[in-house]
């Protein structure tokens, strides 16, 4: 099987609020120093470690996530978000999410408890130092178990993806070619983005998330990002803080940012190299 290439968030671009929405998640993410291009893509520091990240518009009713491996066989609907695979289409109409252009106006009442993406634009300006991860919550009431365990299998084939110690978070983790045909030894740099899938129990519509490494410290990210949008993930308060982030499409799709905070560390996490989930989790294999 050939190796997964690139992973893209794909939100439509045909409303006014739909178009302002993607510019300020656009906006953002071009301050992240690994960002580069018009199609928003997050590439690994490791030399020429595969997947990719990108973010991208087109004319599609809903958001979806196209996984790009030339073998991979995927296309489902989730509740309203889609998973597909594929490569880039020009029937879609892709676009950019942001432009040079000023942004169109955005309709900002909040939606229950969600953060309008116009407040955490300006709250995250010129804070964000990258991508962790990001990843895709599926609803158990969405997906049956047996589904779930065959989009793990075929998503296997295709990347270095790793277990999560006790929970249904696997992981996959940017890997070269070499490391990809056998396995990850080496943990002497950055591996990230990673991307995490969850078979989620407690919601019941799908999730994006987006692990963001900032420059906040704790105090700081809790002080900007206060209850009832800003909560901390029993167990992982010490490490990000998280909010829910409206959209205009959050009847169908709960966005959600964990916002780490400023690594203290001199020297490369376990959990950075991805030696962590390599070793205790172990691989998972189709």
């Amino acid at each position: 099987m050939s190796q997964l290439r690139t992973i893209t968030f794909v939100f439509p671009n045909a409303s006014s609020q739909e178009k302002a929405w993607n510019h300020l998640f656009g906006s953002l993410l071009q301050g992240i120093p690994a960002c580069q291009g018009d199609h928003f893509i997050i590439s690994s520091s490791q030399k020429n470690a595969l997947p990719q990240t990108s973010f991208r518009s087109a004319n599609i009713p809903l958001p979806r996530i196209v996984f790009d491996a030339a073998e991979l066989e995927m296309n489902m609907d989730i509740g309203r978000i889609s998973l597909s695979a594929g490569v880039d289409d020009a029937s879609l109409g892709w676009g950019s999410m942001s432009t040079d252009q000023a942004s169109p106006p955005l309709h900002t009442e909040r939606t229950s408890n969600a953060l309008p993406i116009s407040e955490l634009h300006d709250l995250l300006k010129d804070k964000l130092v990258g991508l962790d991860h990001s990843g895709v919550n599926i609803p158990t009431s969405c997906m049956q178990r047996g589904e779930w365990e065959e989009i793990i299998g075929k998503i296997s084939e295709v990347c270095n993806l790793y277990r999560y110690p006790d929970e249904d978070w696997p992981f996959i983790i940017p890997a070269d070619e070499a490391e990809f045909a056998a396995d990850i030894t080496a943990f002497t740099v950055k591996r990230t983005p990673k991307f995490e899938w969850v078979y989620d129990s407690y919601t019941d519509k799908p999730v994006f998330q987006f692990a963001l490494e900032t420059t906040m410290t704790q105090a700081e990210a809790e002080k900007q990002f206060p209850a009832p949008s800003g909560f901390a993930i029993p167990g992982l308060d010490h490490i990000f803080r998280s909010v829910i982030v409206d959209s205009p499409w959050h009847t169908d799709l709960t966005i959600r940012m964990d916002l780490y905070y400023k690594s203290e560390q001199g020297e490369l996490s376990d959990w950075e190299s991805g030696e962590w989930l390599i070793k205790s989790g172990g691989r998972i294999r189709g």
